[in-house]
């Protein structure tokens, strides 16, 4: 018996093999698609209609414990390394952001201020949770079978939430969201909830769009 999937047996071949598609058509066809323009419905949109598609799979899998979606028990466990990750990334995102686009530094801050307060407040909850449902929990659920080992849930996890990002047309996005992706798997991974990584999301999330980056990861942004 595999004790960390709850399966009696192991997955055959088959089972690898159409799992491996349907990870295959929607985390790299589906953006890839979006990339070239063939999906006409916009980016938000799409991914609450992907987040609500995976949220019912979740809901409607005897196997699936609900709590994940909402146990705050781990976010206060995990707000330590939370907030360490946070400290020791802000200073590397201020030097990425002289480095790759002085001119934008605080920028939506300066000019738009109003717009940036409206992300600081409906980022998380519109955008970042959705993301959580279906590039962590849906993710590690569904795909147990097929990347059996935290590492591998993770990578897989990772290159999903990374791919998803080319639909913003510069390698800025994709690149950092990598990264990010890492961090917050490996912090789902650690503490079971959506919350924490959600958490951590939304704090680099804003930060990005506070200190200027965030120009390119919203619909639109063009590369330098």
């Amino acid at each position: 018996m595999d004790r960390r999937s709850g399966n009696r047996h192991p997955p055959t071949p088959r089972t690898k093999s159409l799992l491996l598609l349907e990870y295959g058509l929607l985390f790299i066809a589906l953006p890839l698609s979006y990339a070239y323009d063939w999906v006409p419905l916009p980016v938000i949109p799409a991914l609450w209609v992907l987040s609500a598609g995976c949220l019912a799979w979740l809901l409607l899998n005897p196997r699936f414990r609900r709590r994940k979606l909402w146990d705050v028990r781990p976010l206060r466990e995990q707000f330590g390394p939370i907030a360490l990750t946070f400290l020791l990334g802000v200073p590397v995102l201020l030097a990425a952001t002289l480095l790759l686009a002085p001119e934008r530094l605080f920028g939506m801050v300066r000019e738009r201020p109003l717009l940036w307060a409206l992300i600081m407040i409906s980022y998380p909850v519109l955008s970042v949770y959705p993301q959580g449902i279906v590039y962590r929990v849906f993710i590690f659920h569904r795909y147990r079978r097929l990347f059996p080992t935290a590492p591998a849930r993770i990578a897989a996890s990772a290159i999903a939430f990374s791919t998803v990002h080319i639909v913003f047309d510069n390698w800025i996005a994709p690149v950092f969201s990598l990264a990010g992706g890492v961090l917050f798997a490996w912090t789902y991974e650690r503490s079971g909830s959506a919350l924490p990584a959600a958490f951590q999301h939304a704090l680099f999330g804003c930060l990005l769009f506070t200190l200027g980056l965030g120009w390119y990861f919203y619909s639109g942004a063009a590369g330098p």
